[in-house]
């Protein structure tokens, strides 16, 4: 009689293990990852123009399609249904569908059938899985396939590749998911963000018919505007950062990171990237002085089980070496943007500020370039320290006893005070005003 227990898991415990630690929103988005990778392996890291990701919801099935490359039917036996990484596979460079349950998980998660339709330029199959027949079959955790074919000897072209995974008997929870039109429209925010570099490098994400935008991942330049520039090194993970200015919107300002091109953080005007609050070793908090600045972190690695991610890619591991130390240059580099550029650019616009504005005649001349663009490259400082120019005039400090006074007012009473009090300045206006009142209702 064997001495031993058995420790086999069931099926029922593995599925509910499997989906119980992520929401449907980031199964869906583990999905989308994969057409990446797709995207990746097809054009060897480089500009995704004329690839596409489809996606489409409702209450009775879920549908993504992409041209991408497709699944290979030999990655799929030994990879692509395995539940975990096996200890060979031989991994897609710069991946981000990172722990090898990303897809298996997302199906589970949805419904309780699920088909594969696939074509790569070698081969192509299709396969339709019950995971409640799939469940019962206690002994085997194999699936079936079929209809597969052999192009090897005359290989289709890429435009003919790509793969479409449909969901259908979708669960409960997630029909009444589906049709919640807020669900969606965070679900569309969310696929936007995610991918804004990837929808930048040209990938076209069309959800339920509309096709998704990015937000703006630009830095200002000119000759006289050179970009804050690093690039290190650590254990098969190469980071780079860049700092600089952009457009004046609160929305945008901040730091965004990037693990292999998927936007893991931001905008991020937190501590995790060095917003701590003056006195506490990183920088003053964000506010409207700072909505101008621009920091974009990138780690990428051919392993993507060594950035310094989350397990859920969700945000970044605090905790981690690299994460630390790159953080610390991170707040070097602000400095060099926010002390020395956007603190004299705010004095340039207070009322008592003498001398020429340089500063904002300078950043008025500056263009805007994608940071996808090689026409960045020629920009770069060359150190980490954000180049730009040097201001002229400093802010009339307040006499002892006095104050200032400052307000708004609409442009055409303005006008017509110039008139009254005879003078040319908004400033003057100010003063006349004030002097006018204290003169017949206060003395």
């Amino acid at each position: 009689m064997s001495k031993t227990f058995s420790a086999e898991p069931t099926k029922e415990f593995f599925i509910n293990m499997l989906v119980r630690d992520i929401n449907l929103q980031d199964a869906i988005g583990d999905l989308v990852d994969n057409c990446i990778d797709g995207a990746n392996r097809t054009r060897n890291g480089g500009n995704f123009d004329n690839l596409y990701i489809k996606i489409n919801i409702d209450p009775e099935k879920f549908i993504i399609e992409d041209n991408c490359g497709g699944i290979d039917i030999d990655i799929a036996k030994k990879y692509a249904f395995r539940f975990g990484r096996p200890d060979k596979k031989e991994d897609t460079k710069f991946s981000i569908g990172q722990f090898g349950i990303g897809m298996k998980r997302a199906l589970f998660k949805m419904g309780s059938k699920f088909s594969i339709d696939t074509k790569t330029i070698n081969n192509s199959f299709k396969m339709l899985v019950d995971v409640n027949e799939w469940r019962e079959k206690k002994e085997s955790w194999l699936f079936d396939y079929d209809e597969d074919k052999d192009y090897s000897d005359n290989p289709i072209g890429e435009s003919k590749t790509g793969t479409k995974i449909t969901v259908y008997d979708l669960n409960n929870d997630v029909k009444s998911s589906f049709l919640d039109d807020t669900f969606l429209q965070n679900l569309q925010n969310d696929l936007e963000l995610n991918q804004l570099y990837n929808i930048n490098k040209g990938i076209k994400i069309i959800f339920n018919g509309n096709q998704l935008k990015s937000k703006s991942l630009k830095l200002n330049v000119a000759p006289d505007f050179k970009i804050g520039h690093w690039e290190k090194e650590y254990d098969g993970v190469k980071v780079k950062l860049l700092v600089g200015v952009g457009s004046q919107v609160q929305e945008l300002g901040g730091w965004y990171i990037f693990c292999n091109d998927r936007l893991i953080v931001g905008p991020d005007t937190s501590e995790l990237t060095g917003w701590t609050g003056k006195g506490k070793g990183g920088v003053a908090s964000y506010h409207h002085q700072y909505y101008r600045f621009r920091g974009y972190a990138f780690f990428r690695a051919e392993d993507s089980e060594k950035l310094p991610w989350n397990t859920t890619k969700t945000g970044m591991n605090p905790d981690s070496p690299i994460y630390k130390a790159v953080r610390l240059e991170m707040i070097e580099m602000m400095k060099s943007v926010i002390n020395s550029f956007l603190n004299p650019l705010k004095k340039e616009n207070e009322s008592d500020y003498e001398g020429d504005k340089v500063l904002n005649k300078k950043l008025n001349e500056t263009k805007a370039i994608s940071i996808t663009s090689d026409d960045l490259i020629p920009h770069f400082a060359p150190d980490r320290s954000f180049v730009h120019p040097s201001p002229v005039g400093s802010v009339k400090k307040v006499a002892a006893g006095m104050t200032k006074i400052a307000f708004e007012a609409e442009k055409e009473l303005v006008k017509k005070a110039k008139i009254f009090f005879d003078v040319s300045t908004n400033s003057e206006v100010g003063l006349h005003a004030f002097k006018y009142v204290v003169k017949n209702e206060i003395e």
